[in-house]
């Protein structure tokens, strides 16, 4: 059975996750692009390895989870840089309705990946204190 807390922390990623793919999905309908596609199938299979379950989920899926947060961090940081709500110098350009789906999901991404970090550390605390125990009762 999952621990209360692992239960907690996965429903907690579940949710953020469920809420980049409908922020996604509505930056697809608003601006159809490939990176926008690609970004709606990135955190759909996210969702689909974080899905409840009645057993912990294992150690790998976590871990690519982390992976593939970090490289949608990345994407999101690439593409602001591209004109979607990133980083500007010069003239101050007019948000608009993409630029605050982006940002949102940006903000979702940053929260998505802090929790799944959260998640791969305390594994590797967890797998520590258990060969920690091991080598002293061996």
């Amino acid at each position: 059975m999952i621990h209360p807390r692992w239960a907690v922390l996965q429903l907690a990623t579940l949710l953020t996750t469920v809420a980049c793919v409908a922020v996604h999905a509505a930056m697809l309908l608003s601006g159809p692009s490939v990176l926008a596609a690609a970004m709606v199938l990135l955190a759909a299979t996210c969702a689909l390895c974080l899905r409840p379950r009645r057993v912990a989920l294992p150690d790998a899926a976590w871990g690519a989870a982390m992976a593939m947060a970090a490289a949608m961090l990345l994407l999101h940081v690439w593409s602001g840089g591209a004109g979607m709500g990133g980083h500007a110098h010069g003239l101050a350009q007019e948000a608009t309705p993409l630029d605050a789906l982006h940002s949102a999901a940006l903000g979702l991404n940053a929260l998505e990946l802090a929790l799944v970090m959260g998640a791969v550390l305390a594994i590797g605390v967890r797998n520590r204190r258990r060969a920690g125990e091991l080598s002293a009762q061996g």
